[in-house]
Parts: structure tokens; sequence; C-alpha cells
């Protein structure tokens, strides 16, 4: 067709040559049961992360007072360490790698401290874009909040609690509950790099037979932890057992109390018990006395017949053993012998 010649288009083609376009998309396949499920699951994944990075970012915040400054007092130092994990721990979200932990922990020292941190954070700040180039130190130092911790420590750390910690915790056994002897067993092992197992060993080692008894039925514990929390839990069920066997041994049947009109208790069983005194005491009376006794003499039997009370000149004892007054007796005694 020449240039600037116009084409000439029938309307019926026209209309079915559009009508072949719009039908066009309706050819394509439709996706598969199992590609909807997938693509929903990864929806249903993307809003969960953002749902998670909005909650993480927008949550209301702690406010944990900041750590004291370290000068590289060794008797210092695990609190200070205290002190910072417990501030790293409500404030997570502010650091993305262990580094910047490790950096912000490094602003909070002085003195001696700081001159032996500073050419570790020279190296790491001069070798950011090049990580390779960094001394061994270092990385073991930046890489880890717990390298720098070790490192800190090995430096820093009070060699006589050291010591003395490292003896105390080969010889401590439980004597109250699992809590109390873990509380202890935990301080001590705050100034030692020892193994998560040698920790484990040693704690089943002080607890008590009876606990180490009942241990028997379950797996060995994997860590220093599980260790603990199983201890925690046998010791927690021999307290209820034993306390709930005691309560069995000691409960008593009260005695029913009948309330008089009005609630009063407390005067109806003092009557109660006031009859109950009666009733004994009139059982007492109506016993007879005893009979003459077959060794008295006619003059004792006589006397008991006629109810003639001679002791102390009274009459209200009958003692027919003492058929004459010993003090009347003593007087004639006294008068034959003038």
């Amino acid at each position: 067709m020449a240039p600037g010649s116009q084409m000439e288009v029938d309307p019926a083609e026209g209309h079915v040559q559009d009508a072949q376009g719009l039908a066009q998309p309706a050819q394509q396949t439709e996706p598969t049961r199992a590609e909807l499920v997938q693509l929903i699951e990864e929806l249903k994944a993307q809003n969960a992360r953002l749902i998670a990075h909005t909650t993480k970012r927008s949550a209301t915040k702690v406010k944990v007072a900041a750590p004291e400054k370290f000068d590289g007092d060794r008797k210092k130092l695990q609190s200070f360490l205290l002190q910072m994990q417990r501030y790293l721990q409500f404030n997570q979200a502010q650091f993305d790698s262990p580094a910047e932990a490790v950096l912000f922990a490094s602003t909070y020292l002085r003195g001696t401290v700081e001159a032996w941190m500073e050419p570790y954070l020279r190296d790491h700040l001069a070798n950011e874009g090049t990580p390779d180039q960094r001394r061994s130190k270092t990385k073991e130092i930046f890489d880890t909040y717990e390298g720098f911790v070790k490192n800190l420590r090995a430096t820093f750390n009070d060699r006589d609690e050291v010591r003395k910690a490292s003896n105390d915790i080969i010889t401590i056994r439980q004597i109250g509950s699992v809590a109390i002897y873990a509380t202890k067993f935990q301080q001590l092992a705050a100034y030692l790099e020892w193994s998560d197992e040698t920790f484990r060993d040693l704690f089943y080692k002080g607890l008590k037979d009876d606990v180490k008894k009942h241990m028997v039925t379950y797996n060995y514990p994997a860590t220093f932890q599980k260790m603990v929390d199983l201890a925690s839990q046998i010791d927690g069920r021999m307290y209820e057992w034993k306390m709930g066997s005691r309560t069995a041994n000691t409960s008593k049947p009260r005695r029913e109390r009948t309330t008089l009109e009005g609630g009063d208790a407390i005067a109806l069983d003092t009557a109660n018990r006031k009859d109950s005194k009666k009733g004994n005491n009139d059982r007492r009376n109506d016993k007879k006395p005893k009979g003459p006794n077959p060794n008295w003499t006619d003059k004792q039997k006589q006397r008991y017949k006629d109810r003639l009370y001679i002791t102390y000149s009274s009459d209200k004892h009958f003692s027919p053993k003492y058929p004459e007054n010993p003090r009347n007796k003593k007087e004639e005694k006294q008068s034959s012998s003038v």
C-alpha cells in the first residue's frame, strides 16, 4: 500500500478483530489449586513479618536505668556486667547486630579498661568495610557479645573471687530447697568460665539424695538449665506430697456443735460439758459405801451400823479403821504417864 493512501476498513471485519482481541485474555490458563494455596501461604507469611516488624518498633519501651560506668575495679565487674545485660535485654530492638551491642557497652568503659578496649575498637571501626582485615582478637570481641564479656572477664576479673568461687562451687551442697541451692550455685558460676556440662554435673552432685532418687526415672538433662528445671520440678512435687501427708496425719474429726437459737454455740457447748460432769458426779454419788469388813470387831461393826464418825469428831467422813479419836487416845496416854 502506497504511503498516504487511505485504507478502507470493513466495519464488520473490525468488530470481529476487536472481539478476537478481547477474547485473548480468556484463553490464558487459570492457576491450579496448589498454586493458589502456595500464594496464600506466602501472603500470610509476608503479613506476619510486617506485623512483627511493626509491633517490635512501635511497642512501648520499658524504661531501664542505664548501667554504671566501669573503670576497671575488679570487685565491680560482676555488677557492671549484670546491669549491662539487663539493659540490653530490655532494649534489644535498638541493636541490629552483636557488634552494635558491644559498641554500646564500650561507651560505659572508663580508665584502664577503656585503654584496654581502645586498640580493638580502632581496629573494628577502621576495617568496617573490610572485616576480613581485622585482627582475630578484634573479631572475637565484636562478633558476639559473649566474646566481649569473656575477654573482659579474663582481663579484669577478681582473681581472689574466681579462686574462691572455684573452690566453693565444688563443695556446695543443697541444704534447703532446690531454688535456694540453684541461686547460690549460679552466683558462683558467674565468676567462672567453665563449660555448661561441668556446671550441670556439679549441680547434680550437690543435690539431696531424695531428689537424685526421683531423677532416676527421667533422662539425664542435656544442659545445666534443664538440670535446674527438672530438679526444681521434683523438689516442688516432693514438698506438696509431704505437706499433704502431714495434713492427713494430723487432722482429727471435730465434734459437732449444736447452736442455740441466736447462734450461741459456746453457751450450749459449755452447758453440755457441765451436764456431763454433773452426770459423772451423780454416778459417783450413787455408789453405796462399803459394807462391814469381816475382820472388824463387834465394836467397829456396831459403830458402822450406827453410822458413828469418830475421826476428828467429824460427822462427814466415816472411817471404821479409826474407831477412836487419835487425839483423845494421845491425851489418855499422857495422863496415865503423869
